[in-house]
């Protein structure tokens, strides 16, 4: 497999691949967002450089790039989130958003969005393809909107003055949006889910004075979430909201997400500069990767899984002449993993 740069982690022992050596920094896609094509051969991450910023497709066996969207043409690069079935992705340019084929570069617009409205977060699909974001309006307002793109409208659903992020479809659904009081802190009710069909918010995991709940996902089929419960806590709630449990808790845990069986989950710890397998059944983690301590909330290491499960992409803080990078570790060297 192709790499930059093999590295041997000291503390672990396991090696990994850096992806990337630019002088401008990497970042994969926010550990909620499918990173890889469907045929796991192709990644999607994020670049920054001189211009702005640029949405680039690698390939895993050879690291040839390509630019498939790029801020100085007008594209909303960190809109774009990429479909959990599909090679395509949804990506906001102009007021409307649009449909991108990942592996040809082709473009479709979908439907016209509110004037001026800055979205606060990535792209999403439902189930069959509905596609919520949310934003914030020109007058300050936040609001959930909903594109439907077999009609080619967007419809707001829900105003707040309450900034909304971590906006997620459930992909097992066509009813149910996850959202989160984004404060820049604590909220005192964070998660919330909302009912398409009822045009109501309700919170998901009703939340007890001087918890901090943060850094939610859907499993692949939507049929549950993970979270951290700070600082060290890694939860997994149920789609209905009405069971959950503690899966790990260790020093620190600040992102996670679940693997497509549902056996392992990706976890970063910030504070630390280390990355965590848990085994999501018995709480175990066993730590992967060290040394990489993001410097910035930017350069997080928002690690996740490959579709097959095998394999851990994160991004490097660590990186090149101070640039983090795309950081790649396969887990078949780890002790006993199935996946």
């Amino acid at each position: 497999m192709f790499a930059k740069k093999m590295i041997k982690d000291p503390v672990t022992g396991y090696e990994y691949r850096l992806l990337t050596d630019s002088v401008y920094p990497s970042h994969k896609m926010y550990f909620s967002c499918e990173s890889w094509t469907a045929d796991d051969k192709q990644i999607l991450f994020f670049r920054s450089g001189e211009k702005g910023n640029q949405l680039i497709r690698l390939e895993d066996e050879t690291g040839a790039e390509a630019v498939l969207a790029d801020a100085a043409d007008g594209w909303s690069i960190h809109s774009f989130g990429l479909n959990r079935e599909k090679d395509e992705g949804y990506i906001i340019k102009d007021d409307k958003v649009f449909a991108l084929n990942v592996l040809t570069g082709q473009t479709k617009e979908l439907a016209a969005l509110p004037a001026k409205a800055h979205p606060c977060g990535h792209y999403t699909a439902s189930k069959s393809g509905l596609l919520p974001m949310t934003f914030k309006l020109r007058n300050g307002i936040f609001c959930l909107a909903l594109t439907d793109p077999s009609k080619g409208v967007t419809d707001i659903l829900y105003y707040s003055d309450t900034p909304l992020g971590h906006c997620q479809a459930c992909p097992g659904d066509d009813n149910t949006i996850f959202f989160c009081h984004e404060t820049g802190g604590d909220a005192l009710q964070r998660m919330w889910h909302f009912d398409i069909a009822e045009r109501r918010p309700f919170p998901y995991y009703v939340e007890r004075w001087g918890e901090w709940i943060t850094h939610e996902t859907w499993n692949y089929d939507g049929s549950y979430m993970t979270f951290i419960k700070a600082p060290d806590e890694i939860w997994i709630g149920s789609k209905d909201g009405k069971n959950f449990r503690l899966v790990s808790k260790s020093k620190e845990y600040h992102h996670c997400a679940p693997s497509r069986s549902g056996r392992w989950i990706a976890s970063d710890r910030s504070g630390s500069g280390e990355i965590v397998l848990v085994n999501a059944q018995t709480g175990k983690d066993t730590l992967l990767v060290t040394g990489h301590i993001p410097p910035t909330g930017s350069e997080h290491q928002h690690p996740s899984f490959n579709r097959r499960g095998d394999k851990v992409l994160f991004t490097a803080p660590e990186g090149t002449d101070g640039a983090c990078q795309l950081g790649l570790i396969d887990l078949a060297q780890t002790d006993g993993f199935m996946i």
